[in-house]
């Protein structure tokens, strides 16, 4: 019976658009979203091997200062370097 079960589904396969899975996907929640991604790593598929498990998780407030902080220029960079310098060679 269970044979027969297989076949009638194999039969009744039909096509699904890569974008239509990832949107299901998406709507997983983080956990479920692991474990789809270690269930297709464990099927064997070479390409799927290589494949990361990605934490869908809103940013900290400290990684979302650090993505949006302010940056030195280069000039200001160089400035800070020499101040160490000075600072290091005055503490000998």
């Amino acid at each position: 019976m269970m044979e027969q079960e297989v076949l009638i589904r194999k039969k009744q396969r039909q096509e699904i658009k890569y974008s239509d899975v990832l949107k299901m996907a998406l709507m997983l929640k983080e956990g479920d979203i692991n474990k789809l991604v270690r269930n297709l790593q464990g099927r064997g598929d070479s390409h799927l091997k290589e494949a990361v498990i990605v934490e869908a998780t809103e940013p900290t407030r400290l990684q979302k200062l650090l993505l949006t902080g302010p940056i030195w220029t280069d000039k200001q960079y160089k400035e800070v370097l020499e101040a160490r310098e000075h600072f290091n060679r005055f503490r000998t």
